[in-house]
């Protein structure tokens, strides 16, 4: 139950800053809030997608995936402060997840330096290979040394 209180304010948060690209979870969420109803977004027929901002700078990403009906891939950029995650549902069915297919996949800004462009070395992930519908993908965002950062991903079964 918490877990969907948790996913119920994420969901706000974006609605609120604007983004209009998260499929069908606006009228999910809206219903929520003007009904009262509880909604689980781990249900068979959404991905979430997060990020962690494991580091001490904000970190500027973009998360790019494949499906939902869309023809084109959808893109929705964040801005993750410091030690700071952020999640996202991505109604399905979604065949594609990746951070940002131009070579940069986050941008860590430090305070008393140029802006540090990251790469994500890892693959797509794709459904039914390296994710099902209803499971959690978890990039992670790490300073491995002062002025050098990774990503990393993981996925989590769904429920």
């Amino acid at each position: 139950m918490c877990r969907t209180f948790v996913w119920l304010f994420a969901g706000t948060a974006l609605i609120l800053a604007g983004c209009s690209q998260v499929g069908s979870l606006q009228e999910d969420v809206l219903e929520a809030l003007t009904t009262g109803r509880l909604i689980s977004l781990d249900k068979p027929g959404n991905v979430v997608v997060s990020c962690e901002n494991a580091t001490r700078w904000p970190v500027q990403w973009e998360l790019v995936w494949e499906g939902g009906g869309a023809l084109e891939p959808t893109r929705l950029n964040a801005q993750l402060d410091p030690y700071q995650s952020q999640s996202v549902a991505l109604t399905g069915p979604v065949f594609r997840v990746w951070l940002d297919g131009r070579g940069v996949a986050a941008i860590v800004k430090p305070a008393d330096a140029d802006p540090i462009e990251v790469a994500y070395a890892g693959p797509e992930m794709e459904l039914g290979v390296d994710f099902q519908m209803g499971d959690i993908i978890n990039f992670r965002i790490d300073e491995v040394e002062q002025g050098r950062y990774k990503i990393t991903a993981d996925v989590a079964g769904g429920v």
